[in-house]
């Protein structure tokens, strides 16, 4: 598969109707919020508080940008902490054509997860990000039961 072209960049406000469109898709919303499908209201406020987090240094969030588009989110958690946790999501219409693939890779790379240890965790239903996990040959680490569910969890420690 040819990788896509992309560009990460800081989420932003405009960027509300493609997250809603992600968080609410009914095949996939359960796997990326358990309080239910958002609204274009509150992913708008859910990015402002992701920018706030930003700017504190907890968190980083990004938007997936192909050929001007909003096509999908990738976040690193706990950004102040040793251990961090990433997010990732894409709008419907372009899953499955290597972008958060492309995404992940680029927010692996990024300088900022230096000495990092990093943590993803999937549903163990959600096969797509299974597989995407294991194409991006992230450590699979098991199953683990969390508080709402069984997760595949994947683990790398990225160095200083």
């Amino acid at each position: 598969m040819e990788v896509p072209e992309i560009l990460l960049v800081d989420m932003e406000e405009s960027h509300a109707s493609g997250y809603a469109e992600i968080l609410s898709d009914p095949a996939t919303w359960h796997f990326l919020t358990d309080s239910g499908p958002k609204s274009q209201a509150e992913c708008l406020e859910k990015i402002r508080r992701n920018i706030q987090s930003t700017q504190k240094g907890t968190a980083r969030y990004w938007s997936i940008i192909r050929e001007e588009e909003f096509v999908g989110f990738m976040a690193i958690h706990n950004l102040n902490q040793e251990e961090v946790a990433i997010s990732y999501g894409v709008r419907p219409s372009h899953r499955r054509k290597g972008i958060a693939l492309a995404a992940l890779q680029e927010v692996l790379a990024w300088k900022g997860l230096s000495g990092k240890r990093i943590s993803i965790a999937t549903h163990k239903e959600n096969e797509a990000s299974f597989n995407l996990l294991k194409k991006a040959g992230i450590p699979y680490e098991g199953l683990h039961t969390a508080k709402r569910g069984i997760r595949h969890v994947f683990k790398l420690h990225t160095e200083s």
